[in-house]
């Protein structure tokens, strides 16, 4: 049965931690202070510019994904996070957002990269949306949105992960303090039908 998290068993509901909302931090809690839905809205301005959210795979990997697919980003205390047993690894569990039952992926994980430590307390956890479908990511850190050009998007540089590849719409480069520094920008639909979460 693929693993999707429209089709969980009413069942399972019953095992999902609720959510502490005095223990959650929003962006706004922690300085991203600009709305997703204005800077969406803005992409209609310049054709050629798309507004992204800059995150960290690990310490060392930046990437981007369209704002237009993020719903959400925030931090998750590890305890209200449910595991659930026999899954692959990268699937960390089930939390209940809004009344939402919603997988949560280890992003760096499932692209081939790096691992959560197992003590990990909280979780940087993107909210994304591809049609009916809603997935979190789990990332290193969440560092706020960024304009790109849409033109300065190229095929990957050097020599990529082969698990990563499915999963890139390109790269590009941006300034981080003062260096260049060459982001990963990811296709938001291509996560949510990776065949992790599509088996069964």
């Amino acid at each position: 049965m693929p693993l999707n998290p429209l089709s969980i068993e009413i069942s399972h509901l019953g095992t999902i931690a609720e959510p502490d909302p005095s223990s959650e931090l929003t962006m706004a809690d922690r300085g991203l202070d600009q709305s997703i839905q204005p800077m969406v809205a803005s992409n209609a301005v310049g054709a050629k510019e798309e507004t992204y959210l800059k995150f960290r795979l690990d310490a060392q990997t930046a990437a981007v994904i369209p704002a237009r697919s993020i719903q959400e980003a925030f931090i998750l205390p590890a305890r209200q996070l449910t595991a659930m047993p026999n899954l692959p690894a990268a699937l960390l569990g089930l939390t209940n957002r809004r009344n939402q039952i919603i997988w949560v992926v280890d992003l760096a994980q499932l692209l081939g990269l790096s691992i959560f430590d197992a003590s990990t307390r909280q979780y940087n956890l993107l909210l994304i949306q591809v049609g009916m479908l809603q997935l979190g990511l789990a990332v290193h850190g969440i560092e706020g949105m960024v304009r790109l050009s849409t033109d300065r998007i190229q095929a990957p540089i050097g020599q990529m992960s082969v698990s990563l590849l499915p999963y890139l719409q390109g790269c590009t480069w941006t300034s981080q303090n003062d260096q260049p520094e060459i982001l990963l920008v990811l296709d938001a639909e291509a996560i949510t039908q990776s065949p992790i979460l599509n088996s069964g």
